[in-house]
């Protein structure tokens, strides 16, 4: 989750585009007659490089363009600074995969992406509601917090409060 923020964040601070792609049939069942590799076999190029931090991230730099691909079992994140880049991987990932293409980033392992004119907005509203419903809490409301929207606490001003737990013996 820390990569896929810190992501967002990169693509929010250069204004880069964010986008989904689902690839299809990952989880059907069957013998497979085919070579997997777990890496790349010597000679076949692989213009991008695994991060080193994060197993499922993946670089592309050149001299003058990035392009950013998370990869989470069957969903994909990519953002960079080159559209065409982007397209162009795009294609080759449904044509080798047969990928779905979901367009714009806006929902993604319970994270909701909100575009604003110039910055992106994350919540987590959906799948906080989702869990409070399945622990059988579905009856709340929302409720104003009574507290002034510009208040500055400080922790030396005002009276003290009386602890609690103080019986007072």
């Amino acid at each position: 989750m820390a990569t896929i923020r810190c992501i967002i964040a990169l693509a929010a601070h250069h204004g880069w585009e964010l986008f989904q792609l689902d690839v299809n049939n990952a989880f059907l069942h069957n013998t497979l007659d085919e070579v997997v590799y777990m890496k790349a076999p010597d000679g076949i190029p692989n213009p991008f490089g695994k991060s080193q931090y994060d197993s499922s991230l993946f670089i592309k730099k050149s001299s003058i363009h990035t392009t950013l691909v998370v990869v989470y079992v069957d969903d994909i994140i990519i953002t960079g600074s080159d559209l065409s880049s982007i397209n162009s991987l795009k294609t080759h990932l449904h044509q080798t995969f047969t990928i779905k293409d979901l367009g714009k980033l806006h929902y993604f392992l319970g994270i909701e992406v909100g575009y604003l004119s110039s910055s992106i907005s994350l919540t987590q509203k959906k799948s906080t509601k989702e869990l409070l419903e399945a622990s059988g809490i579905s009856d709340f409301k929302k409720v104003v917090t009574p507290v002034p929207v510009h208040l500055k606490l400080s922790a030396d001003d005002g009276d003290l409060l009386l602890d609690p737990d103080f019986t007072g013996k």
